[in-house]
């Protein structure tokens, strides 16, 4: 469903070649086996090598007692303790940086360290990954990125959620959630209503740091809505799982 996501986002003009925002700063990055044997290759070093210099177990993040303080979602990762990524930490000042981007970014840190940092000093710290070409603000390994990083900033929570990231920020999400808003409003049976009242709860509510939980089967029905409108072809898994979709919009 990723790319119909993007092929639709494309069709509209949006994407990722002019902006300059720093999508690639104070994550936590799900990397797989399959990821770290085409960045290994790609890189020219073995998988072994690559995973002592780039990534640790999740679990290894963090002190002792303190996975027992994670939200839900981080300590369901905390049980599959996968491999991350290691981010690199840079001054602040280190990279160039918008006075918008700078406030966000301490936002973010703010937020994930739960303190206040004030301003943006060369005290101040954040992570950034190490594959981020700081000069040229694009990706090095950008062929063979995560998994993660090719799905940014549309990530499946589970079967009945998808997660949109960084809304009012990347104009992918903050125009998909424009457009899929109108698109729930035009809900008519009972249980396109149900699901189309949670997404305006949400949108209501502000999400939580511009990210929006949504029902996933509302937003596969109108991934393929937006496919038939556009003439836009979609793959064959895609179909199978947007049909069962449609059973719980009607």
């Amino acid at each position: 469903m990723h790319e119909e996501l993007f092929t639709i986002a494309q069709h509209y003009g949006d994407n990722c070649s002019n902006c300059k925002e720093i999508c690639c700063a104070n994550m936590i990055l799900d990397i797989d086996r399959e990821n770290i044997k085409a960045m290994s290759k790609y890189l020219r070093m073995q998988p072994v090598e690559f995973r002592r210099k780039y990534t640790k177990l999740y679990n290894n993040l963090f002190k002792e007692g303190e996975i027992k303080s994670l939200s839900a979602m981080g300590k369901k990762q905390a049980k599959r303790n996968s491999r991350v990524l290691v981010f690199n930490t840079h001054p602040l000042d280190s990279v160039e940086l918008s006075n918008d981007q700078r406030t966000r970014l301490i936002d973010t840190i703010e937020e994930m360290s739960g303190e206040k940092v004030g301003n943006a000093t060369e005290e101040v710290g954040f992570s950034l990954c190490p594959f981020y070409d700081e000069k040229t603000h694009m990706c090095t390994v950008h062929s063979v990125r995560p998994t993660a990083c090719q799905q940014y900033p549309f990530n499946i929570v589970d079967k009945e959620t998808i997660d949109i990231r960084k809304v009012n920020i990347c104009v992918i999400s903050t125009n998909f959630l424009r457009r899929f808003q109108k698109f729930v409003e035009k809900a008519d049976t009972p249980n396109a209503q149900k699901y189309a009242q949670q997404v305006k709860d949400d949108i209501h509510n502000g999400g939580y740091s511009n990210h929006y939980h949504l029902p996933l089967p509302i937003v596969l029905f109108y991934i393929d809505y937006e496919c038939k409108k556009l003439g836009i072809r979609t793959s064959p898994k895609f179909e199978r799982i947007s049909e069962i979709a449609l059973e719980k919009w009607i």
